[in-house]
């Protein structure tokens, strides 16, 4: 199911999108503490759950396994069993930062029946008053937005991670609160050749959501193909960019199509300078 965009500017998706971000590090730091450590840090990310319009992490083991999420239309964060039952949640307007690493440290050491303490967020994320001890607090017409950005993302991404070559599962990174794909291509390690391939709901390069599409290494901006829709991004970091300002000027039902094309063609050709 298609879940179009444009119900809100996208500039305006700044405040809910960082209040967001902030309030998933609450969220991922179950998985960051509880979890088995992973060479990639995955134990840290979520996948977006299309039947519950919710981004989750891995399950805990043991004989009552539950996991982490959060629910964006009203800004909650989740604790569920294993089956997706909410065993609890904390609704955040109104409340801190600090409630909701609280949340999280009382309610597992009570499922586990032993004290944990859940690990606080890595440094270098992006600035915002929550962060500092101010309540949450944003319109819920702009997390529904933000809701929809991520469902239609999940939506023409899931194919690209199942279909090409190399790709690895669909995934949702704390830090940059992106969902991505990464396509191998060759080589390991510090000699890899990947293709990067996701949605970001906005960042310091953009204000806005945009999906991109990033060669590694990066090639010369001389070597970069046209794009039929989007532009090559060259400054500090390399992609084709697709940003939601040009995909609010296609009617919902051809917003699918430009995105799914754009992809196949930036993809190509990563591929082909890769």
């Amino acid at each position: 199911m298609w879940h179009p965009t444009g119900a809100v500017d996208p500039c305006r998706l700044v405040n809910a999108r960082l209040q967001l971000h902030w309030a998933a590090q609450a969220a991922a730091g179950v998985g960051r503490s509880l979890l088995p450590k992973q060479s990639d840090f995955s134990q840290e990310s979520f996948q977006w759950s299309d039947e519950l319009g919710v981004l989750l992490q891995g399950c805990t083991a043991g004989p009552r396994p539950f996991r982490s999420g959060i629910r964006f239309r009203d800004l909650t964060l989740l604790l569920l069993g294993d089956d997706d039952a909410v065993l609890d949640s904390l609704p955040l307007h109104g409340r801190t930062l600090a409630d909701a690493f609280s949340f999280y440290q009382t309610r597992c050491s009570e499922l586990l029946g032993s004290a944990v303490t859940i690990a606080p967020p890595p440094e270098g994320l992006p600035e915002h008053a929550v962060a500092h001890g101010e309540a949450f607090e944003t319109a819920v017409a702009e997390l529904e937005e933000l809701e929809r950005y991520y469902a239609g993302a999940s939506s023409v991404l899931r194919p690209v991670s199942a279909t090409q070559p190399g790709a690895g599962p669909l995934r949702c990174w704390p830090h940059h609160f992106d969902l991505a794909t990464l396509i191998a291509l060759s080589g390991s390690g510090e000699n890899a050749h990947t293709i990067g391939v996701g949605m970001s709901p906005g960042d310091g390069s953009y204000e806005q959501p945009y999906y991109y599409v990033t060669p590694w290494p990066y090639p010369e901006a001389a070597s970069l193909p046209p794009l039929t829709s989007g532009h090559w991004h060259t400054a500090e970091w390399t992609a084709a960019v697709l940003p939601a300002s040009e995909l609010s000027t296609q009617l919902p039902a051809r917003q699918r199509s430009a995105i799914e094309a754009f992809l196949a063609e930036a993809i190509g050709n990563c591929r082909a300078i890769s």
